[in-house]
């Protein structure tokens, strides 16, 4: 498993529910707060119920200070591109990327187009 920062909420799916990596108790609780649900120690979800719904999740997810896991095809990064080509606006965001198992890297994106 890759190296993970400590604090923070990952997203990693969110082609059609949310699924989150928290990395500690509190943010834990905060993610619990907006309504997502244990998978286990790490992992949690939050079931989708329409293209809104996910937006307004999203959102809170970016008001947490989520990071956004990047990747080609469905991953969270391309998904939030996809998002706001469509027109969706959200505030900055953070993506996280991981150059080899132990070196990751944090950007800040701005959904401006």
């Amino acid at each position: 498993m890759n190296k993970v920062p400590q604090n923070e909420i990952i997203i990693v799916d969110m082609s059609e529910n949310i699924k989150v990596l928290v990395t500690s108790n509190d943010k834990k609780e905060k993610v619990k707060k907006i309504g997502f649900t244990d998978v286990d120690d790490s992992y949690m979800i939050y079931f989708v119920d329409d293209l809104q719904d996910k937006i307004n999740k999203i959102k809170e997810l970016i008001n947490e200070e989520a990071l956004f896991s990047y990747g080609i095809g469905w991953s969270p990064s391309e998904l939030m591109s996809y998002y706001i080509e469509l027109g969706f606006n959200f505030n900055k965001y953070k993506i996280i990327s991981w150059s080899n198992k132990s070196t990751y890297h944090i950007i800040e994106c701005d959904s401006k187009i």
